[in-house]
This record gives C-alpha cells, structure tokens and sequence, in this order.
C-alpha cells in the first residue's frame, strides 16, 4: 500500500510515494528535494517529447497513444546514448 507524503520545495507542498513499511529520517525531505530538482533538470531531455505532445495535441485535440509517447522517449534516449538500453538492461542485472 502506498501513501503519499508532502515536502516543502520552494514553499510549496510536493506530494511523493513512499511505501508504508518504510522509515523516514530526518533530513529527508531535503534529500527527496533535491533529488526531484536533479530529477527535474535530467529528465528535461525529454523536451522532444514535450514538443511532440503538443504538436499531436493542436493537430489532433487529443493525445498520442501510449505506444507513441514511449517511442518518442526511447528515440530520446537512444539519441542520448545508442547503447542507452543495453547499459540499462546490464544495470539491473547487477
């Protein structure tokens, strides 16, 4: 079961998951902070996408399918590195 829970960013409250067997200590707002600011300035190579998405949004008043959104990531990613997903597949492995 999940339960969400608020942190302080920038003076706003920000919702995150964490599971309920979970334990915080203190400090870790901080750290899920300024993790989600990384996360944040990461995942802003997904700017393609975001442009796809609105671009398929003003032509067609509605989203892609699913299908589409993940190939625009994945090209993203490719494009980043080509071996992107053969990293990440020996990642999780470890």
């Amino acid at each position: 079961m999940e339960e969400t829970q608020f942190f302080r960013l920038k003076g706003k409250h920000c919702p995150y998951e964490r599971s309920m067997g979970g334990h915080r200590e203190d400090g870790d707002n901080h750290n899920i902070a300024f993790q989600l600011k990384k996360g944040i300035k990461v995942e802003s190579e997904h700017k393609g996408t975001i442009k796809f998405l609105k671009r398929h949004m003003k032509e067609h008043g509605k989203l892609p399918k699913a299908k589409k959104i993940y190939k625009s990531i994945a090209k993203e990613h490719l494009k980043e590195d080509p071996h992107y997903y053969k990293k990440l597949e020996k990642f999780h492995e470890d």
